[in-house]
């Protein structure tokens, strides 16, 4: 029957001491000092991201953060992308690559960063970001400052020792307080508009229906924010996309994870054998290694068979059909070969053309019948060998003799 549905199928397919201020500027500090702002967001976590802040942090070479929306970490592999894992002062954990930056004057000598390799001294990047090691927390870790943003300048040895963003600067430049707003981190949602404050980067607005979204509170973000399903790509803008696909991300083709962390579209390649998989080896998309291939029962079992009982049969054909099971006919039973292939044959009855002469299988089995009952004796283990004929110890009948 396996041979028909066979040929069926074939013809069907960082914070430390502060000092003095040196002229009256808020950004002054005795070269001995670096103290760099206290980021007022990101500190919340989750009971699933054992202690984990959603600002995340640097575990062996990978991102760590906390995803609030899912309760749960979310880890991005920078070695695997040929980045370092830096925490950012204004953004958290995030991968960065280090190769095309300028280590200047402020490089210094060896680093307690051995990730990165990075001094406490540090360097300006060309982009104008102080980079440099922390040493001031239970372990040394890589930071990272975009003086730009801040409204400073990078430089090195100067406000403070080493790199550092200098200049008065300010964290919210159009002024726009959220006290002024009447509004708070949560926001409210004002039909289909979500609208919250942020110390640090002011108020914002999003409207929701023009994302294909609704305006929804502490559901899929802390306070108001636009939730549900879109459809990411085509005319969206950057804050579009990013209100869309959120930290959770996409994969924008095999080897590309797209993903939004702190209102900014993040894009890292995958590299090696990694590929960009959804909630594989992390919550979201990430690059992670090919999955293994489950081992089946069809797999397993094949197209040889195996005897389930003395009277079913299961085979496979294909993965598509699955495993086939087939009951044997009466007088027949389901037997293994000496080649390993199961079928259904023809119930023998070793008595019928066998008596009590017997018969020698071989030089060292006997086999004889007493009525319809089927005798079996190791002549090997009498250290005697089988013989019948002329040749047997016992005139007639087949006998273990010496």
């Amino acid at each position: 029957m396996r041979y028909f549905a066979l040929i069926a199928i074939l013809l069907a397919g960082c914070s430390s001491k502060i000092g003095n201020s040196q002229d009256n500027t808020t950004d002054a500090r005795p070269i001995d000092f670096r103290e760099p702002p206290e980021p007022k967001e990101g500190s919340g976590t989750s009971p699933g991201c054992e202690g984990v802040t959603a600002r995340g942090e640097c575990q062996q070479g990978s991102a760590v953060y906390c995803d609030l929306d899912r309760g749960r970490l979310r880890r991005v592999d920078c070695e695997a992308l040929g980045q370092n894992c830096i925490l950012d002062i204004g953004r958290g954990a995030v991968c960065k690559s280090l190769e095309e930056q300028d280590t200047g004057e402020g490089s210094g000598t060896a680093s307690q960063c051995s990730d990165t390799g990075i001094s406490e001294n540090g360097f300006c990047t060309t982009a104008g970001e102080a980079v440099y090691c922390d040493t001031t927390g239970s372990e040394p870790v890589t930071r990272t400052w975009d003086c730009g943003a801040a409204g400073k300048t990078c430089a090195v040895g100067d406000c403070a020792e080493g790199a550092f963003c200098c200049g008065e600067g300010e964290t919210n430049p159009d002024g726009d307080t959220c006290a002024a707003s009447g509004l708070d981190f949560n926001g409210v949602c004002d039909g289909d508009t979500a609208k919250w404050c942020s110390e640090s980067s002011g108020s914002h607005e999003k409207n929701c229906s023009e994302l294909g979204q609704r305006c929804e509170v502490d559901t899929c973000a802390t306070g108001a924010f636009c939730c549900g399903d879109v459809e990411t790509g085509g005319n969206m803008t950057p804050e579009e996309e990013c209100a869309a696909i959120g930290f959770a991300g996409i994969c924008s083709d095999d080897l590309t994870v797209r993903y939004c962390f702190a209102d900014e579209i993040q894009e890292a390649t995958c590299s090696g054998t990694r590929t960009c998989q959804v909630d594989a080896c992390i919550n979201g998309a990430g690059c992670c290694e090919p999955a293994e291939e489950p081992v089946t029962e069809c797999a397993t079992i094949g197209f040889d068979g195996v005897c389930e009982n003395d009277t079913t049969l299961k085979y496979c054909l294909d993965e598509e059909d699955g495993v086939e099971t087939e009951t044997c006919e009466e007088g027949t039973t389901c037997e293994v070969d000496e080649d390993g292939y199961a079928e259904c044959v023809e119930v023998v009855d070793p008595c019928a053309n066998l008596g009590a002469e017997g018969t020698c299988v071989d030089a060292n089995t006997l086999h004889y019948c007493i009525g319809d009952e089927l005798k079996v004796v190791d002549c090997s283990a009498q250290s005697q060998t089988c013989k019948d004929g002329a040749d047997s110890c016992l005139t007639g009948l087949a006998n273990c003799c010496d």
